[in-house]
């Protein structure tokens, strides 16, 4: 008890509010309101609450109490179990800590994220991405079968397919239209990797999607673009077709009138020219 509230065996008073004074001050409501929650209920219930040093050194502790009543049912003694959980709670911050970064990662995604077992399309993790484009609450989205809610018979069969692909290699990429809620589709573009078990045995599938609609856009942008350009190249070449066509004529009539020689061979090297 001394060396987890860091003191010597002498400083100890051996009271109740010595012991008390060491607890947290933020916790010495919640710790008091719990204790007679305890003695007036009997309840066992471990309590967790902290304590400050008096190198004001921040612990965890864990306390059990077990009631001693006499026959008349009166309080006589208190038995209590006092444990430094700091490591234990420690790591569990960290967890959590982690557990939030992840969480907030994954929501910071544009893309879809989804998590999923495909042996019984039991939806596991998915961000507010895949929410958003989808339509589907949580609650919903946490109900429905993957991915046999979310495409047509059509896509659904090319999924199924592909998702043994991705068993075998432990990666793949589809296209697929994705259905939301209201019924529209949103055309998207699926990299799925595998989650693998103890065993390095495929478990779960992660896909990553990303809306392919203004990619598809621009693309038809483009190529409309580019047989635009075709057309107007076409259209100006028949035209310098034609105007070389009218220019031969007139050199060549130009040149039947001519009885110069020079002038004649001059005017027929220029006609050469514009074969």
């Amino acid at each position: 008890l001394c060396r987890i509230h860091g003191i010597e065996p002498h400083e100890f008073k051996g009271t109740i509010d010595h012991a008390i004074s060491f607890v947290h001050p933020e916790d010495m409501q919640f710790l008091k309101e719990k204790t007679e929650e305890i003695f007036k209920n009997e309840i066992k219930e471990n309590l967790t609450y902290r304590i400050v040093t008096p190198h004001n050194e921040v612990k965890y502790m864990q306390v059990s109490n077990n009631i001693i009543r006499n026959s008349k049912g009166d309080i006589i003694n208190v038995v209590g179990i006092l444990q430094d959980v700091t490591d234990g709670k420690l790591k569990e911050f960290e967890i959590v800590k982690e557990k939030e970064f992840t969480e907030t990662a994954i929501n910071a995604q544009e893309d879809t994220f989804f998590l999923f077992d495909p042996e019984n399309g039991k939806a596991l993790r998915w961000n507010k991405a895949f929410e958003n484009v989808s339509g589907y609450s949580y609650e919903e989205i946490y109900e429905l079968p993957a991915p046999a809610s979310y495409y047509s018979e059509e896509d659904i069969n090319k999924a199924a397919v592909f998702i043994q692909e991705v068993i075998k290699s432990g990666r793949g990429t589809i296209e697929l239209d994705l259905i939301c809620k209201d019924g529209s589709k949103v055309p998207t573009e699926y990299v799925v990797s595998t989650v693998q078990d103890e065993q390095n045995n495929p478990k779960y599938l992660i896909s990553i999607g990303r809306d392919m609609a203004k990619r598809k856009e621009a693309d038809l942008k483009i190529k409309d673009l580019l047989m635009e350009k075709e057309i107007l190249l076409k259209e100006v070449h028949h035209r310098i077709k034609n105007n070389t066509s009218v220019i031969k004529s007139l050199l060549s009539l130009q040149a039947d009138s001519l009885q110069n020689k020079d002038a004649v061979s001059a005017l027929k090297s220029a006609i050469a020219r514009l074969e």
